[in-house]
């Protein structure tokens, strides 16, 4: 009777929170109520009876807070957490006696030097210490990073029975008459033709338990808003799942995080792969060939899930990092067309040469290939592509797939202003 009695409150614990968006302080006002509930029934009971009952036993049972519910119940996140360098943004497993320092590959922009290095046979490194003495002598990584399995978010928000429905919302999308003004990206062309594997067979929006998220980057200062005041820049590493309806998806709840990108101060360049490539590596296995769940709320025996990434959403800046293009101050200066900066004032579309997603990728893993910074660097600045972790997706096309900013291209005006 005590077990029962305590997984009852538990689950309506749960439920209170995931339904119901209860804070923490909230639980555990609601834990200490219970817990007072239990000694208020046994003092009427040992009153009416005439027998002395204990409680203490009972209330032990009942968790104080709402970590404790979730850790009984099995709901916390699969949280990983890697030292990461604070040079190069490089991860590493939490072990010091594998890597005392980081062993990332290291070009140097001094060519003297990468000569000597060359002839010597010698691959430099970046070399900085992962590891620091903390507290009580104990090895601490000098910096983390923390980020959530796309798995574990999935198998917590698939016991909901209202979010395992609203992803089928989408499905109505193929059956729209496209002479329809389009309203959300499910009536776009790349959502409508996106196949469902790597042969090119099927619709992957078609089917129920294909899920969409676009992925998107953003960096603030925690310090305030202020340019003359102190910075320290971290990051969001975000997916939006774009099955859910336009009114469901950017709620806190249905927005899954995966990482916190540590600062003080931006990945630079390609710095970024490192953080996106474990968020990467697992997303391939839900592509192919997809992950299954053992119980969902709808699908109480279990079902497979398989989850693509379309379109990347960011300012400038950080699209062309994750992206791995050029930046917007380059030489080629656009994420559509191979247009050069000396030529910026032309506004004739025909003489703007497109880039191709082939050619795009040829660069891209030349510059991956290529073991001299300046050579990479003319790459860049004749081809306008850098090598990107999101190039590892089968089904990635880097053009396509690279949304026009909005938030300043088209709410803040700067797209009518420039084109005054």
């Amino acid at each position: 009777m005590s077990e029962d009695l305590c997984q009852q409150v538990m689950i309506q614990t749960t439920k209170s929170v995931l339904f119901g968006q209860m804070s923490k302080d909230g639980v555990t006002s609601f834990l200490q109520y219970a817990k007072d509930n239990v000694a208020l029934l046994a003092s009427i009971w040992s009153s009416q009876h005439k027998i002395q009952i204990d409680p203490s036993m009972l209330m032990a049972q009942i968790p104080a807070t709402r970590k404790a519910v979730f850790h009984r119940l099995g709901l916390n996140p699969d949280l990983t957490t890697q030292a990461c360098c604070q040079k190069c943004f490089a991860l590493y497993p939490l072990d010091p006696t594998k890597n005392p320092k980081c062993t990332e590959r290291f070009f140097s922009q001094a060519q003297m030097f990468e000569r000597w290095a060359k002839s010597e046979n010698i691959k430099p490194t970046c070399d900085q210490e992962l590891w620091r003495l903390g507290s009580k002598k104990k090895i601490k990584p000098v910096r983390k990073f923390t980020y959530v399995t796309l798995n574990s978010w999935l198998k917590h928000r698939l016991m909901n029975p209202q979010f395992e429905s609203a992803l089928d919302s989408s499905l109505a999308a193929a059956n729209r008459d496209p002479t329809e003004e389009m309203e959300d990206v499910w009536h776009g062309r790349i959502w409508q033709e996106f196949p469902n594997s790597d042969d090119g067979a099927g619709i992957f929006t078609q089917h129920s338990g294909n899920i969409v998220f676009s992925l998107y980057l953003d960096w603030f200062n925690s310090e305030g808003t202020s340019s003359l005041g102190k910075h320290h820049s971290l990051g969001a590493i975000t997916l939006v799942c774009l099955n859910l309806p336009p009114t469901q998806r950017y709620k806190a709840q249905n927005m899954f995080v995966f990482g916190i990108i540590p600062g003080p101060k931006e990945p630079s360049l390609e710095q970024i792969n490192h953080l996106l490539k474990p968020l990467v590596e697992e997303l391939k296995t839900f592509w192919n060939p997809g992950q299954f769940f053992k119980t969902t709320a709808n699908f109480p025996k279990g079902r497979t899930i398989r989850v693509a990434i379309f379109p990347l959403i960011a300012d400038l800046p950080a699209l062309r990092k994750a992206a791995g293009m050029s930046g917007h101050q380059s030489n080629i200066f656009c994420s559509f067309c191979l247009l050069e900066r000396k030529d910026m004032e032309e506004i004739d579309v025909s003489k703007f040469p497109l880039r191709v997603h082939e050619k795009h990728l040829e660069h891209a893993k030349k510059w991956l290939e290529t073991e001299n910074f300046t050579e990479r660097e003319n790459l860049v600045k004749e081809h306008g592509a850098r090598w990107s972790v999101l190039n590892e997706f089968t089904y990635w096309q880097p053009i396509e797939h690279c949304a026009i900013e909005l938030m300043h291209a088209l709410i803040l005006g700067n797209l009518k202003d420039h084109s005054l």
